[in-house]
């Protein structure tokens, strides 16, 4: 949740760096950049967000952004983006690669049994209800400035129209009149909730009351006052009744001491589809798996991120040993045996989602997780960028100080 609070305060970025290159002011594109960068680094699923309302902005502004350098900007905008969150992004996609996650196996919620009927939403805005996912709202303030906006769509002539358009359409995919049965298979699975989409419509609502197309703070000035008055009331009523909701949920230290479900995610969407969490949840005392007969182990010692033990395999070429290690690609065994240390990657027990080591012969062994070339490759990529971002914005500013002087 407080991800998703520190991305929507990058959404107003996205909107102003939208407007600049719609009017050809390309050379504002690191605006977009910042924008993008600072949602992808506060909430991945904001980033997939702020994506959809990008796409839908051009294509109602289509001619405005078939320009070549507008395309231009564009384009260098989402390549620095990508580049500043590779650090992020390819490790992500690096372990989706190579481990089948229960995001994907399964999913959480599907889409489309946590959309809103449509009734249900306006009523929720108008009692300004307290957001959870069962009353989601954009509340009376920004509902009552839709609906004036709405209005606006009859003239012919009218300002910001796209984005009067864009509000409602968000909401619209908000409730149970999108079909969102159609994408319960898809990518945009991983939204999860529709209810999501309304802090766009927020962020344009709350533009376009502020942006005063309908003049009315011009008319009567004392109507900015009484708006300020009233948001101030509201938020405090508002976190009042919030307050006194999130008192039933109040924990005891002694519940509070026991392990949570919600200790790795609510819905446990990054443990391998292997892992049984019920079953993970109830080993307190993590052991090594193995044969008896194929493998002797000897002087086991288990810290919170490796292990070590001394091995001798029997009458067997090969025998597999399970460390109590969540499997996520990276894991690698280093053994060291008739004198000679092998570095070796680890495999992916199927039966529990746990880390497996195969060894031969005698020796000694020690399993952890070490960052993979591509962690390493994209982390010193981001930082490349940022830097190159740095020195050149600060060779530009320099530049124009010399215009100016000269």
């Amino acid at each position: 949740a407080l991800g998703e609070l520190l991305a929507m305060s990058f959404f107003p970025l996205i909107l102003a760096s939208l407007y600049l290159l719609k009017n050809g002011k390309t050379g504002r594109w690191l605006l977009l950049t910042i924008g993008m960068t600072g949602i992808g680094l506060a909430h991945f699923i904001s980033l997939e967000i702020a994506s959809i309302f990008i796409g839908l902005y051009i294509l109602l502004n289509l001619k405005k952004f078939l320009k070549k350098e507008v395309i231009v900007a564009i384009v260098k905008a989402a390549g620095v983006t990508i580049l500043l969150l590779a650090f992020y992004l390819v490790p992500v996609f690096e372990q989706m690669r190579h481990v089948t996650f229960q995001v994907t196996s399964k999913p959480l919620t599907l889409i489309s049994e946590r959309s809103y009927f449509l009734g249900e939403l306006l009523a929720n805005s108008f009692k300004n209800k307290v957001f959870h996912a069962s009353s989601a709202n954009i509340g009376v303030i920004l509902l009552l400035g839709l609906v004036l906006y709405t209005g606006m769509l009859f003239k012919r002539d009218a300002p910001n129209r796209t984005l009067i358009i864009l509000a409602l359409f968000f909401m619209f995919m908000t409730t149970n009149l999108f079909p969102w049965q159609l994408f319960d298979q898809t990518p945009l699975n991983t939204i999860q909730f529709p209810w999501r989409f309304l802090s766009i419509a927020t962020l344009l609502v709350a533009f376009l009351i502020a942006n005063d197309d309908l003049g009315l703070f011009k008319r009567y000035p004392s109507s900015q006052l009484v708006l300020a008055t009233v948001i101030l009331l509201g938020v405090g009523l508002y976190e009042k009744e919030s307050i006194d909701t999130e008192g039933k949920r109040l924990l005891s230290h002694q519940s509070y001491d026991q392990t949570n479900s919600y200790y790795i995610g609510a819905g446990h969407e990054y443990l391998p589809t292997e892992v049984d969490y019920e079953i993970i949840k109830k080993i307190k005392n993590r052991q090594l798996t193995y044969d008896n007969e194929e493998v002797e182990i000897k002087k086991v010692e288990m810290t919170f991120d490796s292990v070590a033990f001394d091995y001798q395999t029997k009458n067997t070429k090969e025998a597999t040993v399970t460390v109590p290690f969540i499997y996520y690609y990276g894991y690698q065994a280093k053994i060291v045996s008739n004198g000679k240390e092998k570095i070796v990657p680890t495999v992916l027990n199927k039966q529990t989602g746990l880390v497996d080591v195969s060894l031969a012969d005698k020796g000694s062994v020690v399993v952890s997780y070490q960052p993979t070339w591509a962690q390493k490759i994209s982390l010193g990529i981001s930082i490349s960028t940022l830097l190159v971002g740095i020195m050149w914005q600060g060779g530009t500013r320099v530049l124009v100080r010399l215009k100016l002087k000269k």
